[in-house]
């Protein structure tokens, strides 16, 4: 029987990505921070911004990488173990989508 081998994982924390975009743009630190904090609250606004009026919204963060929102109305639904009826209250769902070019150029011997 063969043995599958475990792959490690590498995580990069904010903090990490910090680092390395300031170390190769010769930026400062704090300066790549506040950027980086700014790109976030962008995203979030704009999401937000959908969920308040009712919409669906794509946010394309890289080129090859999208954050989908979809909006999804108040509903009513049906607990499965006790078959209490509960509302489920307006919400937006957030997925995110990789592009198959995207998945090639990481993938390509180059």
């Amino acid at each position: 029987r063969e043995r599958k081998i475990m792959s490690k994982k590498i995580s990069l924390t904010k903090r990490d990505m910090i680092r390395q975009i300031a170390e190769l743009s010769g930026h400062k630190i704090n300066e790549t921070e506040l950027i980086w904090d700014i790109f976030e609250n962008v995203v979030v606004k704009y999401l937000k911004y959908a969920k308040e009026h009712k919409e669906d919204v794509e946010i394309k963060i890289l080129n090859g990488v999208t954050i989908n929102g979809r909006f999804k109305p108040e509903e009513e639904k049906v607990n499965n173990i006790d078959g209490e009826k509960h509302i489920v209250e307006d919400r937006l769902t957030v997925s995110s989508q990789v592009s198959r070019r995207f998945k090639d150029k990481i993938n390509s011997k180059k």
